[in-house]
């Protein structure tokens, strides 16, 4: 590449990013979901803890894209909003590296007239843009957690770029180049496991572009072999099942337990799957807004006997595959692309059946399909006829035209994906509107699972109603699912429906006596009803089912509090802390302990680490309100109280709370409009009544608006 070249893609960069931001900006401040909450946000005390190790045991085989999340969090915290502006960045980064490995493999291949060499590095450059724009990768930038499959494909192509470059002689010293690759894989695998096909693509890129006989590819395959073989028994080490604790069960112990939680024989996931890759070919080759949904469920099927569209989904896989292999070495850039997309699909297709199609598995894979769709332009603009005919200029401007209308056609789907995100209930609408009608053999997880997201969104937006119509609908289709009734238990709650809440965790309880998470719901269910000895019976069987989740022993300080025991209550709340040093709520629950004790200083601290550890913690900006309040400290006291209702502005206790700080000052009048608002949320409040009453009789006949 030429010297001014390599000039024009840095310049790019920025552009890149820009364009990144702008197509992703309306997904920029939306709420985490799914493993982004489960790994990330439901683990900031482990972020907080300032342990490194800790962080990394979140996901152990994928110690790189955990470091990134970590140094994420210590520059600015748990929020969305920055680990997405990372994620556009490196994405950016990722779609250069990608022209650059497009322009690099044209050039490989492909009609081998001088005049072409302008015209691969055009279509080079025209392929990253699709790569850019393209709707599937608001998995990689929107979803937080995807930063792992984001890492593991730029290291991937890059490591694929570096290792062309040096074959090709554009990396002069063969020996750093190599070592730079392997850097780069280690890199890759270290970010996702799915990186283990980069041994593969490379024997692959021998066969297309490097051909010089078996010999020679034998003694490259062998070295590879012994590359990977240390890699994969180093990854087998500290292997496990994603988002489980406990002991490394290695790469087959892992790969055994998803089959298990996935309920499916290899053979239904090999024929289902050759259903599913059409799916994603359409996502890919069509990404019309019907097509692009973070996933779907699918129909499970044990023979391709069964239905004539299994049948002919089995007979075009092996097409697919049978053409590759056929083309490898007449139409390398087809050959190579097409065996490069069947070759990433299939580890999480086949390592991973618990949920059969997953969208952001299709992004490293497209860089294949990409390099088929450069081999055509390639051809039609090869014989479309030379410069120095009329109708070439004709033909030149329809095409750049016609190009930039695909750019654009596909960032309007960006963006109108990228808005969904914004809003969590109109992001599970709109995976649930595309699941199929229910049958039996359906995958009944997929359809659980995106039914109880959407009944969680519907709660979280007081849509409570709504919310137990899906988790019922979940229940109709498995009704053994605990989180569902736990969550229909919530809804519950929030319809003042006490006695069916009740009913709903007892019957999860029932089906699954050995489920923390059940016993953990039905303790905090009864604190909340004051049925103290119920609340310590389940949180005593939660903890030890769990005795390593902190949540239990925090539980279970909850309970003695609330029994009048603050000292027992203050060791399970150290203990917790002692387990979990970034748990805000134990800092929390502790320094309400320390009031009961009286020990005044040691619970504003706690209250002050609460704080430090979630600012969004209104319950600690009211506790530490009513301590400085009660040391005189009027003005950080109010503060704290107005944080308290920025953060909760329909709490009545903390209103009236304000009301009386701010009428021992003076401020009557204020005081009295917050007095008002207690009595108004809150009709039964007797003590915010009298404080108005007194205000009003101060302020004698003034209204008060």
């Amino acid at each position: 590449m030429r010297k001014y070249h390599r000039y024009l893609l840095m310049a790019a960069l920025p552009l890149f990013i820009l364009v990144t931001l702008a197509l992703h900006y309306p997904a920029l401040h939306a709420p985490m979901y799914i493993d982004s909450v489960y790994q990330l946000e439901l683990k900031e005390h482990i972020f907080a803890s300032g342990d490194l190790f800790k962080v990394l045991q979140i996901a152990s085989p994928r110690p790189v894209a955990m470091t990134s999340f970590y140094v994420n969090y210590l520059i600015w915290g748990m929020n969305p909003f920055y680990f997405r502006i990372v994620n556009a960045v490196i994405f950016a980064l990722t779609a250069l590296v990608a022209t650059v490995a497009f322009i690099l493999i044209l050039g490989l291949a492909g009609p081998s007239e001088s005049a072409n060499a302008p015209r691969k590095q055009i279509v080079g450059l025209f392929l990253g843009l699709i790569f850019l724009v393209h709707p599937i990768q608001t998995y990689f930038v929107d979803y937080i957690w995807q930063r792992v499959g984001l890492l593991c494909c730029f290291f991937y192509i890059s490591a694929l770029a570096v290792y062309l470059a040096v074959r090709t002689g554009r990396i002069p010293y063969k020996v750093a180049g190599y070592v730079l690759c392997m850097v780069l894989f280690c890199l890759a695998l270290a970010s996702k496991e799915k990186a283990v096909t980069l041994p593969g693509a490379l024997v692959l890129a021998e066969i297309a572009f490097f051909w010089d006989g078996w010999k020679n590819l034998l003694k490259r395959m062998g070295v590879f072999v012994l590359i990977l073989l240390p890699l994969l028994a180093m990854l087998s080490l500290v292997e496990r099942p994603h988002g489980v604790g406990g002991e490394s069960l290695g790469i087959l112990g892992t790969i055994a337990k998803y089959y298990e939680a996935s309920n499916l024989a290899l053979s239904q996931v090999v024929i289902t799957q050759c259903r599913v890759l059409f799916n994603y070919l359409a996502l890919i080759v069509v990404p019309i807004p019907s097509n692009v949904r973070f996933t779907t469920a699918h129909v499970v099927f044990s023979s391709p006997l069964e239905s004539p569209i299994i049948a002919a989904s089995v007979f075009g896989a092996l097409a697919i595959l049978a053409t590759g292999i056929f083309l490898i070495r007449k139409r390398p850039l087809t050959g190579f692309g097409l065996l490069f997309f069947l070759g990433n699909l299939a580890p999480e297709s086949f390592f991973s059946p618990q949920t059969l199609f997953f969208a952001y598995r299709a992004n490293l894979p497209m860089f294949g399909l990409l390099l088929i769709l450069g081999d055509i332009l390639l051809v039609v603009w090869t014989r479309t006829g030379s410069p120095g005919r009329r109708k070439w200029y004709f033909g030149a401007s329809a095409a750049a035209l016609l190009a930039v209308l695909v750019i654009l056609s596909l960032s309007a789907v960006t963006v109108a994906k990228s808005k969904l995100w914004k809003d969590p209930v109109a992001f599970w609408t709109d995976i649930v509107d595309g699941l199929p009608p229910y049958q039996e053999n359906v995958e009944k997880r997929s359809m659980v699972d995106r039914l109880d997201n959407l009944g969680v969104a519907l709660l979280r937006q007081m849509r409570a109603s709504q919310a137990v119509t899906n988790f019922k609908r979940a229940l109709e289709i498995n009704y053994l699912y605990i989180p569902s009734y736990v969550n229909l238990a919530a809804a519950y709650m929030a319809l003042g429906d006490t006695a069916e809440a009740e009913a709903s965790l007892k019957k999860a309880a029932d089906i699954d006596p050995q489920s923390s998470d059940a016993q953990f719901a039905l303790g905090e269910f009864y604190v909340v009803q004051e049925r103290l000895s119920a609340a310590w019976v389940h949180m005593r069987r939660a903890a030890d089912l769990t005795p390593s989740d902190p949540r239990c022993l925090n539980g279970l300080g909850k309970v003695l509090l609330r029994q009048g025991n603050p000292s027992e209550a203050a060791s399970y709340f150290r203990n917790t802390i002692a387990m979990s040093p970034g748990f805000h709520e134990a800092h929390y629950n502790l320094g309400e302990a320390y009031v009961s004790l009286g020990m005044d200083q040691e619970a504003a601290g706690e209250f002050r680490k609460a704080l430090e550890l979630k600012q969004a913690n209104w319950q600690a900006h009211n506790s530490l309100g009513l301590l400085l309040a009660k040391s005189g400290n009027v003005r950080d006291a109010a503060e704290h109280f107005r944080k308290a209702l920025a953060l909760n502005p329909d709490n009545w206790r903390v209103r009236n709370n304000l009301g009386v700080l701010l009428a021992k000052s003076g401020n009557f009048k204020e005081a009295a409009v917050h007095f008002q608002e207690a009595v108004r949320i809150n009709p039964d409040d007797i003590s915010a009544k009298k404080n108005l009453e007194r205000i009003r009789s101060l302020l004698g006949s003034q209204s008060v608006k």
